[in-house]
């Protein structure tokens, strides 16, 4: 019987590679997931490529990456930030295969500079939440609190409140 260490790592659980169609063409893609609701933590380090270019000695510093993600360091907000801004917005820049999007060039162009513009909106964001710079979010409201608006019916209702 065979028994695993309490570091080891169920691989089989760990990675999934999905398959996404565009009429002609087909991609892998890889997603970490370890399929159980426990949190991913430790550190990890890993290597991204921008292009389906062959790799040689020559291309290796322009072709690869190296990425350290490390979740112990930081709290939630910083390791977000610096995972989409260090690894993710410079992969989409990078990229040179965008599937169906090859065939429409200005579709892509658009589409690309579109979704890097909202993201580093939301990157905005969430410094700002993490500053304490006057975001305030509403929570979700109680029943007594939908009995009250259901309850306002004129302008005289509000004064009061």
């Amino acid at each position: 019987m065979e028994s695993k260490a309490a570091t080891s790592v169920d691989h089989e659980n760990l990675f999934q590679i999905q398959s996404t169609r565009c009429k002609k063409t087909s991609e892998s893609q890889f997603f970490i997931a370890n399929g159980t609701a426990k949190q991913l933590s430790g550190s990890a380090f890993f290597f991204l490529r921008a292009s389906d270019r062959d790799i040689t000695p020559a291309n290796i510093v322009e072709e690869v990456t190296l990425h350290f993600y490390d979740s112990q360091k930081g709290d939630f907000i910083e390791t977000t930030q610096r995972l989409l801004q260090d690894v993710y917005l410079s992969a989409f820049q990078t990229d040179q295969n965008w599937g169906c999007l090859e065939r429409s060039p200005e579709l892509k162009t658009q589409l690309l500079n579109e979704f890097v513009d909202t993201t580093w909106r939301y990157l905005r964001i969430l410094k700002q939440v993490q500053e304490g710079s006057g975001l305030h979010f509403l929570a979700v409201p109680s029943n007594e609190d939908e009995a009250l608006i259901v309850s306002l019916k004129d302008d005289e209702d509000f004064k009061g409140i």
